[in-house]
């Protein structure tokens, strides 16, 4: 169980570090955007560059939250239970949680495929958005590791650093 603790805590900090490095460099278009157009000469397809680079940020940095206990959470009522019952509730919302991310990462194995068979891309750019959906639908995927790690913590009481 530890290793698979580790093998997911492992894999959510590298997709955190890619979309770090998207991120950067999400930022570097839209600074060389914004200074060049003080010149005249704007960089065509930043919107295209940001919004697909914005949504795999998002997608990569979600395990990782979610392995370090980032997530905002409201304890009016969890506060109120008592140890046991609080540990029933958390592995229960984590199975929802797995659930869930399980179905949005098949859909969007799906998607990806459907834009890969249709060639959709975005307007400006024409940049490919399979590669998009399939990337976000491999951080469901890893969300879902990072899901069963926290059950695992929680069954086996142990602390998830």
């Amino acid at each position: 169980m530890k290793r698979f603790i580790a093998f997911a805590s492992a894999l959510s900090t590298w997709m955190a570090g890619a979309g770090g490095i998207i991120l950067v460099s999400v930022m570097l278009v839209t600074v060389l955007d914004v200074t060049s157009r003080c010149f005249g000469r704007p960089i065509s397809g930043t919107y295209d560059v940001v919004a697909l680079g914005g949504a795999l940020v998002i997608g990569f940095s979600i395990p990782y939250t979610t392995m370090k206990k980032g997530h905002i959470m409201v304890d009016v009522l969890t506060q109120r239970l008592g140890p046991t019952s609080r540990n029933i509730l958390n592995v229960v919302t984590r199975l929802m949680a797995l659930a869930i991310c399980l179905a949005i990462g098949w859909h969007l194995m799906k998607v990806g495929l459907d834009f890969y068979h249709k060639h959709e891309g975005s307007q400006t750019l024409q940049l490919s958005y399979y590669p998009i959906a399939y990337g976000l639908a491999g951080g469901f995927f890893v969300q879902c590791l990072a899901n069963i790690a926290e059950i695992f913590t929680l069954v086996l009481g142990e602390k998830n650093e």
